[in-house]
């Protein structure tokens, strides 16, 4: 048992939605020290990723340990904590952290840049909106499709921008 609800809450919401598909185990002991794991999870061996349940349900396909947070972290920075650190830890769970740090590592970087791009997509669409009036929905979806550079080259052209054509002929000449 956790001091804090929300530990207890997600532990819960794990185990709930983990059970039917393997061996749930919360607050589960491990190595020489005291230490502690919120949510270990294996699952059945035949078991194939389950779409609906996401990212969780990719995971659940394999043995996964779960620390969940309520605050927002610098999950790259504790990422490097545990990285460092594993030069202290028993064999077992240093291949164990190995394995699970390039995933984390992808996956983080995956999200910052996805969140990087849904920033600038709606800058763009302000500028857009401010510059030629309402922007057409059909266009604004396209921004959002775009890339990274594209953002960017986007909004030096912007500056160029006299009409909703103007945007639409960008857009399809800069097409992914």
């Amino acid at each position: 048992m956790t001091r804090f609800p929300h530990d207890e809450f997600a532990k819960g919401c794990f185990e709930s939605l983990l059970s039917p598909l393997g061996i749930v185990q919360t607050s589960l002991k491990i190595g020489s020290e005291v230490r502690e794991i919120d949510v270990y999870f294996q699952p059945n061996s035949q078991l194939q990723p389950i779409p609906d349940l996401g990212l969780l349900g990719q995971l659940a396909i394999t043995n996964v340990v779960f620390e969940p947070f309520r605050n927002a972290l610098d999950l790259l920075g504790n990422l490097k904590v545990i990285l460092e650190a594993r030069e202290t830890i028993d064999p077992e769970e240093r291949e164990l952290v190995m394995q699970l740090s390039p995933l984390y590592l992808e996956k983080i970087r995956a999200a910052e840049q996805a969140a990087e791009a849904r920033g600038e997509a709606r800058m763009l669409v302000r500028l857009l909106n401010r510059r030629l009036g309402e922007v057409p929905d059909r266009f604004v979806a396209q921004i959002q499709q775009l890339t990274v550079p594209q953002l960017e080259e986007l909004g030096e052209a912007l500056l160029d921008f006299t009409s909703v054509a103007d945007l639409e002929g960008w857009l399809s000449q800069n097409r992914v």
